[in-house]
């Protein structure tokens, strides 16, 4: 019996954009057909970097965040009722249906999930292969991201990280670790077109 080997695009991320629109996208994301997405940098706009990447102005969901479990969805019935797009609520995981607002979360130096090396450790057995040791041990997220996406049934090839340093990149990158707290925002911003 052979063995099955999987490939996974190499990690990548391409830098769109000037001034306010400037985002980065990843060609994973960009293949696929209707969608958009955005990560912004330091300085980018939020809303000037998804209508551009539209070509033209899509509102913006986003929540505020706590760090919980709590999922909120914005569906057409929701949006109707509350006239538009509804207040901003807490919560950190968004689902929005439509292709007519874009959906968002804020980020500093992680993906938007995982808080620390414990609980990461506690909540799936694979979790110690993607804790990285020394003085203050730390996690690898986009690996620890792999491994739960493989446990779900993601396939290798469909997964793929900017493979940017946000520490090592303060040309481009928010990062509260560099900045001792005092770091400003980036967004992750999908949307469907119509």
């Amino acid at each position: 019996m052979h063995p099955v080997t999987t490939t996974r695009p190499a990690d990548a991320a391409t830098l769109r954009g000037s001034g306010p629109t400037r985002r980065i996208e990843v060609p994973i994301l960009a293949a696929v057909p209707g969608l958009l997405h955005v990560f912004t940098v330091k300085g980018s706009d939020p809303r000037a970097a998804i209508a551009e990447a539209a070509g033209r102005e899509v509102p913006l969901l986003t929540l505020r965040q706590v760090h919980g479990a709590k999922v909120r969805l914005v569906d057409r019935s929701a949006r109707a009722a509350a006239g538009g797009l509804p207040a901003r609520e807490e919560g950190d995981a968004l689902i929005v249906s439509g292709p007519d607002v874009a959906a968002g979360v804020w980020v500093a130096d992680c993906l938007p999930i995982h808080e620390v090396v414990e609980a990461l450790v506690g909540a799936f057995p694979d979790a110690a292969a993607c804790v990285v040791g020394g003085r203050r041990s730390r996690v690898d997220l986009a690996e620890a991201n792999r491994r739960q996406a493989r446990a779900a049934g993601v396939p290798d090839e469909a997964m793929q990280a900017a493979g940017l340093c946000t520490l090592c990149r303060p040309d481009l990158l928010e990062s509260y670790r560099r900045e001792r707290g005092a770091a400003g925002r980036m967004a992750g911003i999908i949307a469907w077109k119509e």
